[in-house]
């Protein structure tokens, strides 16, 4: 798959040449979409590479029970962190200005970072407030985002409007 590169305007992302080997254009959704799966994926990759597992077997060693504790937590953060990404997708799929973007990558490249640190037992205090910090800096954007109010209203609408 051939991919150049989308342009910033001061509106958000235009589509400036995204294509598939295939010819057919890809969307700009589907462009931010992939781009938020590669921040996601560059974060987690980076912060389980970058830390040393010699404090994992030094926590291990010491206290097994510990470890096995803070791996089941790193394991539900990752759940959590799963679901936001998720839902950060699905957000992606409507228009979204630059700005929107750039903060939702941000927030979801947290909790990933966060989640690998946590996971080889690095950090963990940095690790967490990282992943507590894209978490609640995601919620927090969901609800200011005008496009989310606008189809939680919808949705509402369509939900009250069926009880009549």
């Amino acid at each position: 798959m051939t991919v150049s590169y989308a342009r910033a305007t001061g509106s958000g992302l235009t589509n400036a040449g995204l294509t598939a080997s295939s010819g057919q254009r890809l969307s700009v959704a589907t462009a931010r979409r992939i781009a938020i799966a590669l921040v996601a994926a560059v974060s987690l990759a980076a912060a389980l590479f970058m830390t040393q597992g010699d404090a994992a077997m030094k926590i291990a060693a010491a206290d097994p029970d510990l470890a096995r504790l803070l791996k089941a937590m790193t394991a539900i953060k990752a759940v959590l962190a799963l679901g936001v990404t998720a839902a950060v997708g699905l957000r992606a799929g409507a228009p979204m200005g630059a700005r929107w973007s750039v903060a939702y990558a941000g927030a979801v490249a947290a909790m990933w970072a966060g989640v690998g640190t946590m996971w080889r037992l690095q950090f963990t205090g940095v690790a967490a407030i990282a992943m507590h910090v894209g978490l609640f800096g995601a919620i927090i954007l969901f609800f200011r985002d005008p496009a989310v109010e606008r189809a939680l209203a919808k949705a509402l609408f369509r939900k009250t409007a069926r009880r009549l």
